[in-house]
């Protein structure tokens, strides 16, 4: 899936979830659910899945919602100063990603268990 240079779909001041790189706003890491706009100017509605660190920067893990049939979870890399997402092109990194996304998921359901 391609998203635009900034990550997210252009921001309403009320809505910092949808922050783009050019204002003072910050992405809501925090949020459940946040809308991509791809290259083509598609908007996909995605349910936050994980938000986790590896190497010293911070990734999301999110899934389009179910109003999208593609059931995929795409990972990204947070932009420093988490004003956006970008994309992971190197397959070392995203494959790194992915693993990390794992044991971080893995991790928070036997948190869950427990609790």
């Amino acid at each position: 899936m391609a998203i635009n240079s900034t990550g997210i779909d252009a921001c309403a001041p009320e809505d910092c979830s949808s922050c783009t790189a050019d204002c003072s706003s910050r992405v809501d890491l925090k949020a459940n659910v946040i809308e991509l706009t791809t290259d083509e100017g598609e908007v996909i509605r995605c349910q936050v899945l994980l938000n986790y660190e590896m190497e010293g920067r911070r990734y999301l893990a999110v899934m389009p919602l179910a109003d999208n049939p593609d059931e995929d979870i795409y990972l990204f890399r947070v932009a420093e100063g988490e004003t956006g997402l970008e994309n992971i092109e190197d397959e070392e990194e995203h494959s790194r990603a992915a693993h990390a996304f794992g044991i971080a998921m893995e991790k928070a359901q036997k948190e869950r268990l427990q609790s």
